[in-house]
């Protein structure tokens, strides 16, 4: 792990593997930066949210709560949407970009992308509330991350 120039982390928040933790940037409260992952600029990841595989952090972003954004996952502040309370486990959906602008999801152990995503609810809470819940969400998620002018 690397923490570099006027970076902070503070609190029970761990950095490890090779993450980095660079310029102007925080990790707080329990959360944690690991793997391969990249917290820049003034970014800010707290709570107890969790930053890891190769995903990038940068710029005036903050990830939070129960957050977790992994893969390849660009976030820069306008470009992440989190839904808390849904599903089976009452949990935290988060959304965000990767540099190519496809939305990626990721909660609990899942992370992938919409497509990915829709088929494992419909085969998981076909017919349900929660099917109905994360579909509805989906639906405004992709409104909210759109790149329509």
């Amino acid at each position: 792990a690397y923490v570099s120039d006027n970076a902070i982390v503070s609190g029970a928040a761990c950095v490890s593997g090779a993450a980095s933790v660079e310029g102007n940037a925080c990790v707080s409260g329990a959360a944690r930066a690991e793997g391969n992952a990249i917290v820049s600029g003034a970014a800010r990841v707290e709570g107890n949210a969790c930053v890891s595989e190769n995903a990038h952090v940068e710029g005036n972003a903050i990830v939070s709560g129960a957050a977790r954004v992994g893969g390849r996952a660009y976030v820069t502040g306008d470009n992440i949407v989190t839904v808390s309370n849904i599903g089976s486990r009452n949990a935290t959906l988060t959304a965000t970009t990767d540099k190519s602008g496809q939305i990626l999801l990721f909660t609990g152990c899942f992370g992938g992308t919409i497509d990915q995503f829709i088929a494992a609810v419909k085969e998981k809470h076909a017919g349900t509330v929660h099917e109905r819940n994360y579909m509805a969400a989906i639906e405004f998620i992709k409104v909210r991350l759109s790149k329509m002018e």
